[in-house]
């Protein structure tokens, strides 16, 4: 029901470069921040048009990594963002990592910015395992909840309140038949 009927195109309200949207307030459903900034992130990729994607810094080394790179003055003026100060807010806990598992990760491999890739992909793999299989909630409506089962709890919840959608997508490259070396 968000799309108009089957075969018809919805209309075009407005076209803009995404670094237009550098330092742009936004909302977040479950972030207890009124509002939030668009800010640059090298490690997206730029093949999948998933829309805003929120950042985690408590628990994500890329997004840590970005955090710190706009801490630096140069940065900021590169990347055209103002900074407002903001504290991280811990998401869950983990026995191995704690409640700061990316700064954690990003400390002690000596991460010094998002151009230290196969740093953040040793640390996103720790952080992101961790969390998973052993992190409990500590902040939002599943505080106390395992996270393998909050995860489908929040999916859940926000799509029922209307503020997501399920969105799928292939595991892989989907080419047709005929034409095996074009990208659907």
């Amino acid at each position: 029901g968000i799309f108009p009927a089957w075969g018809q195109m919805p209309t075009q309200l407005l076209s803009f470069a995404g670094r237009e949207l550098l330092g742009a307030a936004v909302s977040s459903p479950l972030c207890p921040y009124e509002r939030i900034f668009m800010l640059p992130l090298t490690t997206i990729s730029m093949t999948k048009g998933t829309a805003i994607v929120t950042s985690v810094p408590s628990d994500s080394p890329d997004d840590y990594a970005a955090c710190m790179d706009l801490q630096k003055p140069a940065k900021r003026e590169f990347s055209g963002v103002a900074a407002e100060p903001f504290e991280l807010v811990p998401v869950l806990s983990t026995p191995d990592l704690g409640e700061m598992s990316a700064k954690f990760m990003c400390e002690k491999l000596k991460v010094t910015s998002q151009k230290d890739v196969e740093k953040l992909k040793e640390a996103h793999d720790a952080c992101y395992t961790s969390g998973f299989y052993k992190g409990v909630m500590t902040n939002g409506p599943f505080v106390g909840m395992k996270v393998e089962k909050a995860k489908v709890e929040t999916r859940k919840y926000m799509v029922e309140r209307g503020e997501a959608l399920t969105y799928l997508e292939p595991e892989g490259l989907v080419t047709p038949r005929s034409t095996p070396d074009v990208e659907c």
